[in-house]
């Protein structure tokens, strides 16, 4: 039985914020959320990827940078701040969904292949 669907993934609380002032330039995002989870009914485990479990709330990926306008030149740019952080995260991979993503890659190669030789052999026919 082949999987008709993956993977569905979930990303929650996505925060962008931009500020420009004539000396600073701030950008930041955060994500409060991000899991990926398999969607076989037989699966042991249906989430694949998911933030480690924590007693602490935080967002699980941000970026900070503030660039300083005034020393920033053309050529160069000037940052005072960069600041990324990453929590950790549990991976668990069950050998049926390796095996599904393999035919998922061997079937788009496949699909690949043959449409490149059907443009080919439909080229080649034109050109007689």
């Amino acid at each position: 039985k082949k999987a008709v669907e993956l993977v569905s993934g979930c990303i929650c609380d996505i925060n962008v914020r931009y500020w420009v002032t004539k000396a600073k330039t701030r950008f930041g995002v955060a994500v409060g959320w991000f899991q990926l989870d398999q969607q076989d009914d037989y699966a042991r485990e249906p989430v694949i990827l998911a933030p480690t479990p924590s007693e602490y709330v935080a967002t699980v990926f941000q970026i900070l940078a503030v660039k300083d306008n005034l020393r920033s030149k053309n050529d160069v740019l000037s940052f005072e701040f960069i600041d990324f952080s990453l929590v950790e995260f549990d991976l668990t991979l069950e050998e049926a969904l390796l095996s599904d993503l393999a035919d998922f890659l061997s079937s788009l190669r496949l699909r690949g292949y043959l449409a490149n030789t059907t443009s080919e052999n439909e080229s080649g026919i034109e050109d007689l």
